[in-house]
């Protein structure tokens, strides 16, 4: 069966072109254009980048890209049709979608908790938190400010 690696190594020789030459016409690394003709694809990045290096190696040949592009859609999609187009509903590892988990439960009862517990102790612990921090005061009628102390009282 011929391959898209044995495919465009035997154009290449055909055409009379060195490995190198290829590697230099396409811009594309030699040891990357060796695992692409030995049908190394684990080799080479993935996805558009594997077809643009056949479709720039299919060029450089001045050969139409068509044959090499079939040759490799076959290298990478053996399985049958209706195993590639399965549907995500059947397979057992799906999460439904807006369930949480009972660690994440846990986690946000503590938060809530703490934030609680924090308002509380703010609010309910220091009730003379703010005459406290109030320890100055303007006199309304002179203008001047005065300073209160819990334990000392101004004389007029």
């Amino acid at each position: 069966m011929e391959t898209v690696g044995s495919y465009l190594k035997q154009q290449r020789e055909r055409a009379g072109m060195s490995l190198e030459q290829v590697a230099k016409a396409t811009k594309i690394r030699a040891t990357l254009l060796t695992s692409l003709e030995a049908d190394c694809m684990d080799d080479l990045p993935g996805g558009v980048f594997m077809r643009g290096f056949v479709r720039a190696y299919a060029d450089t040949l001045r050969l139409r890209p068509d044959r090499a592009m079939e040759l490799l859609d076959g290298l990478l999609s053996p399985a049958p049709a209706e195993a590639r187009y399965s549907s995500p509903l059947e397979s057992n590892d799906v999460q439904p979608v807006g369930r949480l988990k009972l660690s994440h439960m846990l986690v946000l009862a503590g938060v809530l908790l703490s934030l609680v517990g924090g308002w509380y102790a703010f609010t309910y612990e220091n009730p003379g938190r703010a005459a406290v921090t109030a320890a100055e005061a303007t006199d309304v009628d002179s203008g001047t400010t005065k300073s209160f102390s819990p334990h000392h009282q101004s004389r007029p």
